[in-house]
């Protein structure tokens, strides 16, 4: 199990310094002056969907937003960095990664230059498109899942793509 990363505006705002350099967190007066983007309801099951919306309500101002899901080439970059901060240390220890780990990093190590850089320029694309969909909105507001967790048992890889699909960006 994986807890979240941050449970209170303190911890996300700490979270968020030590994530974005350039962060500066800022106190508001009312909910009512953040202009707030909701996206990607449509790929909802009905329950995440539900509530998602009654987060978004909590802000006067919400309004839908066309926020784009990544190319699959961007994955390069994510496995380029994985591969270098396990390229060593894999080498000597491979034995020791369990078998879902093991498969993970064995096919990072297999990205290649060609696959790395067509990554990066498709990220550039993405970053530059990601920002000009949240020009006018200071929060956006997604689902992680489009579905309700799925059971411990089920095999983990079956499902990775879905999983990530709305945490990657």
């Amino acid at each position: 199990h994986v807890g979240p990363m941050a449970r209170t505006v303190e911890g996300c705002t700490a979270m968020m310094g030590a994530l974005v350099p350039e962060f500066e967190a800022r106190r508001l007066e009312s909910l009512e002056e953040l202009r707030v983007g909701v996206a990607w309801l449509d790929e909802c099951e009905p329950l995440i969907r539900a509530r998602v919306e009654a987060v978004a309500a909590l802000f006067p101002d919400t309004r839908p937003v066309e926020f784009p899901f990544p190319d699959r080439a961007e994955n390069a970059v994510f496995m380029r960095e994985v591969a270098d901060v396990h390229r060593d240390l894999f080498a000597e220890h491979a034995d020791s990664y369990g078998a879902n780990v093991r498969r993970k990093i064995e096919r990072c190590l297999e990205t290649s230059d060609g696959e790395y850089r067509r990554g990066l320029e498709s990220l550039a694309r993405y970053r530059e498109d990601g920002a000009e969909a949240l020009r006018e909105l200071d929060l956006l507001v997604t689902p992680t899942l489009a579905f309700v967790a799925p059971p411990a048992h089920v095999e983990e890889h079956t499902i990775r793509a879905a999983t990530v699909r709305m945490t990657y960006p």
